[in-house]
């Protein structure tokens, strides 16, 4: 991976440009935000030769695919709130270039059980030869490479079970409510769709 576009310059944005600028396989890295402020404080910040700013309005399509066309990026890293994902997945793809985010906004019913709108891009991605790299955020993204970090170290596997704590029906905060929602059934990822574990 040579060029990354970060888009949203905010706390993980800061964080990812650290990370990143410090990559050895990582050339270029350019931090898009509609605050270009913002964007040139993050970047001076981490002080890092790599980092270039752009301003980038993640709720228009057709900046964003200009920007990224121009850039050339391996990769778009969506840094932004969820509320953008459709916008940034579809000029990722109009661009041609793979795509990451950290998070969901929605989470809906299918087929019964759950999924996250970002599925929904899943077949246009794969039609283009391109990768989208979904919930990469502490949960699931984070889990899922200490998961396979583990699985590395065992000789055999059985079965990987996650807690997704992030799905609370409650009102209690969630530090509280941890407890309580330890006890409710799991629920595991099949065939692109969150249903409930069978017993």
């Amino acid at each position: 991976m040579r060029s990354v576009m970060i888009i949203g310059g905010g706390a993980q944005g800061n964080v990812l440009c650290g990370v990143l600028s410090r990559a050895h396989d990582v050339e270029r890295i350019v931090l898009g935000d509609v605050a270009l402020d913002r964007a040139k404080e993050v970047a001076h910040f981490v002080g890092s030769d790599k980092i270039d700013v752009e301003r980038v309005d993640a709720s228009n399509v057709s900046q964003m695919e200009r920007v990224m066309r121009a850039g050339s990026f391996d990769l778009i890293v969506n840094a932004t709130l969820p509320l953008f994902n459709r916008q940034i997945m579809e000029a990722t793809l109009k661009a041609k270039a793979n795509y990451l985010d950290m998070a969901s906004g929605d989470i809906f019913e299918k087929n019964g059980g759950l999924s996250v709108d970002q599925l929904e891009f899943a077949g246009d991605f794969e039609a283009a030869g391109l990768k989208a790299f979904i919930l990469m955020g502490s949960d699931a993204g984070l889990v899922n490479l200490m998961a396979k970090e583990a699985a590395d170290e065992l000789d055999e596997i059985d079965y990987i079970g996650i807690k997704d704590y992030g799905i609370l029906e409650c009102d209690e905060p969630v530090a509280r409510a941890c407890r309580r929602c330890a006890t409710l059934p799991r629920r595991i990822w099949r065939s692109m769709v969150m249903k409930p574990e069978r017993s």
